[in-house]
């Protein structure tokens, strides 16, 4: 009788415990950032995203943290091993190979740079209509730029009980906060941009606008390191579980008060993956696992 009651006891923990996983599901946030129009790590690029989509189909989101397009011509202090490596950046007009093969990647958002209107913002505009971009950023605006401040990407699939599941996710842009740190082709154009602190009210609701919205939120930047840091303690709100970021062009991978920050290095010489759990029947994030992925030159 007790051999009976201890089988019992461990068919029934068993159970319970292949019920409550079967209610979790993985969120891959895959990340590019810093670019900068170098098509070295292109193609690997894609593999790997159609790899990822292809072995988790409908949980994946593809994320830019800005300056896929970079200075031409070149500045003194790029070095003649990078004005190489971004091979892309003469083409005509300006960006254009860069974005257009963007375009074949379906981001869900993409961060504006500070190198990203260095043809003006008109022409970025146009490319951005050509190529159907969607482009974010909450803390600066400029006349000639339609910028949406985030992006609600909502994911949909079923568990493996069958149950069908859809999860909010919001992706908020927060650019440079120095207007100075912009690339124009010119001082009126540039003096048309506006930039906001990362820190202000301004943004704070924003950021309580998309958690009525989202299951978690995600902060998109291009900001220093040490700006993405205070992020994490300044930015108030529990739905914030990462940090995506670039600017710096480091290989960053670090967690400060639960929240993740990562970001990916210069010329897609990585990829960024942040793995997500979501718990859809307690409907919280449950972990929050990244890395940085190299891709090797083919």
């Amino acid at each position: 009788m007790r051999n009976v009651v201890r089988v019992l006891f461990f068919l029934i923990l068993t159970f319970y415990c292949v019920l409550s996983y079967s209610e979790q599901v993985n969120v891959y946030v895959l990340n590019t950032g810093d670019i900068h129009e170098s098509s070295k790590y292109l193609k690997k690029i894609k593999s790997y995203v159609d790899i990822t989509r292809t072995n988790h189909p409908g949980c994946v989101i593809l994320l830019d943290a800005g300056d896929m397009l970079t200075q031409f011509p070149f500045s003194k202090y790029v070095s003649p091993q990078d004005r190489k490596t971004r091979d892309l950046a003469s083409t005509t007009p300006k960006g254009e190979k860069m974005l257009e093969w963007a375009s074949t990647m379906k981001y869900d958002a993409i961060l504006i740079g500070n190198h990203d209107m260095i043809a003006g913002a008109n022409i970025l505009q146009k490319l951005l209509n050509r190529y159907n971009l969607p482009l974010i950023a909450a803390n600066l605006s400029h006349p000639s730029l339609y910028l949406s401040r985030y992006k609600i990407v909502q994911l949909n699939f079923r568990l493996k009980t069958g149950k069908a599941v859809s999860i909010r996710v919001g992706i908020i842009g927060i650019s440079d906060q120095d207007q100075k740190d912009y690339h124009f082709p010119n001082k009126a154009d540039k003096e048309k941009l506006k930039t906001y602190p990362v820190y202000n009210p301004t943004i704070n609701k924003i950021i309580d606008e998309v958690a009525k919205q989202s299951d978690f939120i995600i902060l998109l930047s291009h900001n220093w390191d040490n700006v993405d840091r205070d992020s994490v303690s300044a930015l108030k709100s529990n739905k914030i579980c990462a940090i995506i970021g670039g600017h710096s062009h480091k290989l960053l991978n670090e967690k400060d008060n639960g929240k993740t920050l990562i970001k990916s290095g210069v010329h897609g010489s990585n990829v960024g993956c942040t793995k997500i759990t979501w718990d859809s029947d307690a409907h919280k994030v449950l972990t929050v696992t990244a890395e940085n992925k190299p891709m090797k030159e083919e």
